[in-house]
């Protein structure tokens, strides 16, 4: 009966249906999204992305003021295979605790 009266009730009541849906979908699929970036970033974070974020840091200020090459470890085993370092595990440390003062009482250049 209400088809009757209002004829283009149908086609409007589908309109609308399909628009909110299209658009449901499309804000909820934008939401899970960026939550999913958001939340894979601080998971990252925690589970020591934050210690690389760091660490890069530092070695860029490092080599931005000149008191460490990019390539630190190439650098490092150069030292190692010329004596001046010497490799402790994962680290490395000065064979001779002489070599260690010396360097250690060099006055510090301003760059």
């Amino acid at each position: 009966m209400s088809d009757m009266l209002y004829p283009h009730l149908g086609q409007a009541l589908d309109r609308a249906l399909s628009f909110g849906l299209s658009s449901g979908l499309e804000t909820g699929l934008n939401a899970c999204w960026f939550m999913g970036f958001c939340s894979s970033l601080l998971a990252c974070l925690l589970r020591g992305g934050l210690a690389v974020w760091r660490h890069l840091v530092l070695r860029f200020l490092f080599w931005r003021s000149k008191m460490l090459p990019w390539r630190v470890i190439p650098f490092l085993e150069d030292a190692t295979t010329r004596i001046l370092l010497r490799r402790v595990g994962s680290g490395y440390s000065f064979p001779h605790r002489l070599l260690l003062d010396y360097f250690a009482d060099l006055p510090q250049q301003k760059p």
